[in-house]
């Protein structure tokens, strides 16, 4: 696995001011391998070592986070909003770290800081969605439920970019004004219906979207098999 950024620390700190501190906390566990997943008792016939979501697989991060069906089929709507912004593959190390991740000359251009803050969004929120439905279903018994997890998935995003709007929207300095432009052209590439009514959200006729970034509809990624 590649290792990460050398500035991974100090960025995290920046972006995670505008998330849950609950969200900052669990992507430092997985970051740092410190999440009790089922591979760490395979040794043991008293815990299952398999999968939480029901593949018979050993539970890794790599896997309930990313490769598992499951999983998979939570990334793939949002994943193809992104992965046409950038000219790097988005695989398990850029969800996880950020690594290599190299947006495209249009995307810098008229997203910037403003993309990579609603990326971070969405993959610290997916993350700990996919982690207490996991732990839901093992210790609660509750069924596995691709609905639920969606729908919780979109109102915890819809939840932060309302917060992060609403400061920017109060606040009088340059950059905030700046921010606030690149959220208009990244915004609604998420195709939300809650956020469309976000006050002054709708940019002006010269930011057309999302045809002024050459956007099309693209098939749905598949992770790698591991």
């Amino acid at each position: 696995e590649k290792q990460p950024p050398s500035d991974i620390w100090a960025r995290d700190r920046k972006m995670n001011v505008h998330i849950l501190p609950v969200q900052a906390d669990f992507l430092y566990h997985v970051q740092h391998n410190a999440l009790y997943l089922g591979y760490r008792f395979q040794h043991t016939e008293l815990i299952s070592s398999q999968c939480g979501f029901g593949c018979n697989v050993p539970e890794t991060a790599p896997h309930l986070f990313f490769y598992c069906t499951f999983a998979s089929e939570i990334w793939n709507i949002y994943l193809p909003i992104f992965q046409p912004l950038l000219i790097s593959k988005i695989e398990w190390p850029t969800i996880l770290y950020f690594t290599d991740i190299k947006p495209t000359e249009s995307t810098k251009k008229k997203m910037g800081y403003g993309f990579f803050l609603i990326f971070h969004i969405v993959r610290t929120t997916i993350l700990r969605q996919l982690w207490t439905h996991r732990n839901d279903i093992r210790f609660y018994d509750v069924t596995l439920n691709t609905t639920t997890v969606q729908s919780q998935i979109k109102s915890l995003i819809v939840m932060h970019i309302r917060r992060l709007w609403n400061r920017l929207s109060t606040n009088t300095i340059r950059h905030s004004k700046t921010l606030q432009n690149q959220l208009r052209i990244t915004i609604p590439l998420l195709q939300l219906p809650m956020l469309l009514t976000l006050p002054g959200l709708q940019p002006s006729e010269s930011e057309e979207l999302p045809m002024t970034l050459g956007l099309q509809t693209p098939n749905p990624p598949q992770p790698p098999i591991p």
